[in-house]
């Protein structure tokens, strides 16, 4: 752990983040309309790029003059700046305490008697028969892959929707039968709430409720839990406490400060002697590495100069955004999800060596594709 300047970001009240799913009047549809939590690197360095021009002398509405675009970049294009997160901080002891996805090759099985405990955990590794399976684009491009099997007697799902502590993912990653035990997995359940509810139309002329027309949508309500980002390529700012900015897009008040807290060093390359010879590699932030799986496979083997031979991948998330330069939305892209770990069986220490970053793929300067480095090993 080290010091680091962060942005905390903590919800005076519930938050909505929509995904790319439609919200319109003309939607016969009566589900609920789902809030996305965590939410996209793009929120999150939206809000604090605006706040940051605020710092600089913006008025809230006007273009950014060329003093600002050359500290903090112009719509999709950063200029010097560079983020890391967003993370999730647990509030707790009168600490932060950073929290990440479980890796997704790491299965457990959830108690219902037991205020959903995970129990009985154990890891998925690649297995050593291959499978044909089409994973490109052309249908008749058939390649042979290692499917997940369990490295020991027992396996029962992954742990999607948990996380744990930096010291705990240390150990999960490390791959050993003691890394699993006593490790405390925290449920998104108990970390923040899903509360639905349902809006209606206002007439501004009556200033009366319009017959007929009511929507539905789902907010999040933290418990405990804030947001946390760090950016690179800033100037040095005096201590910030108690900014209030809109975030979302209920546009709710969050409170916003800018701070030295403690936090893991995972914002660098870890040195190359110390990655194992079977190794992985685990996204903590949704990674964009191509549209399909076979460019995502293709991307990740030239990247590490050593062929994928296995992975455990969550839900594909579809991400878009808003450009609020042209005043547009930005192009919906499917991503990596956080926890989707990837199975190396060969380190090419002279690929490791040209990794400049813990971030791959696109638009990394968000804050998107941060991984790190794990270790498996071959089961009997």
């Amino acid at each position: 752990m080290a010091k680091e300047q962060c942005f905390i970001i903590e919800p005076l009240d519930r938050l909505f983040f929509r995904g790319n799913y439609s919200f319109y009047k003309s939607d016969s549809s009566s589900d609920f309309v789902k809030s996305v939590f965590p939410p996209s690197p793009f929120s999150i360095t939206g809000l604090i790029r605006s706040l940051l021009a605020r710092y600089y002398g913006w008025d809230g509405s006007s273009k950014w003059d060329e003093n600002i675009i050359s500290k903090l970049g112009d719509g999709t294009d950063l200029g010097p700046l560079d983020f890391f997160g967003p993370y999730l901080l647990l509030k707790e002891d009168n600490q932060f305490h950073p929290l990440f996805p479980v890796p997704l090759h790491i299965i457990g099985h959830i108690s219902s008697q037991k205020n959903e405990e995970i129990v009985d955990l154990d890891y998925l590794i690649p297995s050593k028969q291959k499978y044909l399976s089409s994973i490109s684009k052309d249908k008749h491009d058939r390649k042979s892959i290692l499917l997940p099997r369990r490295s020991g007697n027992y396996g029962y799902k992954t742990l999607q929707n948990y996380y744990v502590k930096f010291d705990d993912l240390e150990r999960l990653l490390s791959f050993s039968s003691e890394s699993l035990k006593n490790v405390r997995f925290l449920s998104e359940n108990k970390l923040w709430q899903k509360e639905n509810e349902i809006g209606i139309e206002i007439d501004p002329t009556t200033n009366t409720a319009v017959t007929g027309n009511l929507f539905s949508r789902q907010m999040i309500r933290l418990e405990n839990i804030v947001l946390c980002m760090k950016v690179n390529g800033i100037d040095l700012l005096d201590s910030i406490e108690n900014w209030c900015n809109r975030i979302g897009g209920e546009g709710k008040i969050a409170n916003i400060s800018y701070k030295e807290i403690e936090f893991p060093v995972i914002d660098k390359i870890p040195p190359i002697s110390t990655v194992s010879d079977n190794f992985t590699i685990t996204f903590i932030t949704p990674a964009y590495l191509g549209d399909s799986l076979d460019e995502v496979m293709t991307f990740l083997s030239k990247k590490f100069g050593s062929e994928v031979i296995g992975a455990n991948i969550g839900d594909i998330l579809r991400i878009g955004g808003w450009n609020a330069v042209k005043k547009e939305p930005l192009e919906v892209r499917p991503f990596i999800p956080p926890g989707s770990t990837f199975f190396f069986d060969e380190k090419n220490t002279s690929s490791l060596k040209r990794l400049v970053s813990n971030k791959i793929g696109k638009l990394t300067e968000f804050g998107f594709g941060q991984f790190l480095f794990g270790k498996w090993e071959r089961g009997d």
